[in-house]
């Protein structure tokens, strides 16, 4: 998408996590709209999909070994399941925020 879209996570656990891998609590997403999504733990959950095209590939790469770290998998197993489906966050104690909003509406 672009540099327009970021959701800003307050929830104090989650928010730790993300500045840990991006050095911030705000992330890219490809859209301010949640969608509904079934994940580990959670059912027909409202999420965001991460924006990857935003990151470094150093960023990237911290990103899925904290997740492999988090779920014991292997990092290469990570990667594949992201290359495939991407990456949702959690809409839960996020806000959305929308730079630039006269170029989307």
């Amino acid at each position: 998408m672009a540099k327009d879209f970021q959701v800003i996570v307050h929830d104090p656990e989650r928010a730790a996590d993300w500045t840990k891998i991006f050095g911030t609590n705000q992330v890219y997403v490809k859209s301010p709209i949640p969608y509904r999504a079934n994940l580990p733990g959670y059912t027909n959950e409202p999420v965001y999909d991460l924006d990857l095209d935003q990151y470094t590939e150093e960023q990237r790469q911290a990103l899925i070994q904290h997740i492999a770290d988090k779920f014991s998998l292997q990092p290469e197993t990570v990667e594949a399941q992201i290359d495939k489906v991407g990456v949702p966050i959690l809409a839960r104690h996020c806000t959305a925020a929308i730079h630039n909003p006269l170029r989307w509406f």
